[in-house]
């Protein structure tokens, strides 16, 4: 029997596609790039509000810490 490795899911892109779908209306193109021990976000928002929501949630994600966020708002 041979063993097959398992592809783990990436937790970065795990964050993105939950706060791509919690902040649908909010947030467009996130994508969250590793930089070491923390990410740098990248994106459009519709608002400071969104942007910064994208950013609290990657924060409580408890995984991450954010070195920036370069995400521009377009509203």
């Amino acid at each position: 029997m041979t063993d097959v490795p398992v592809a783990l899911p990436d937790p970065v892109q795990e964050i993105a596609r939950s706060v791509r779908d919690r902040f649908r209306g909010m947030v467009q193109e996130l994508r969250i790039e590793p930089e070491g021990e923390s990410v740098v976000l990248y994106g459009r928002a519709y608002s400071y509000y969104g942007k910064q929501m994208a950013q609290e949630a990657v924060i409580r994600s408890g995984r991450f810490s954010v070195r920036a966020n370069r995400m521009d708002v377009i509203g």
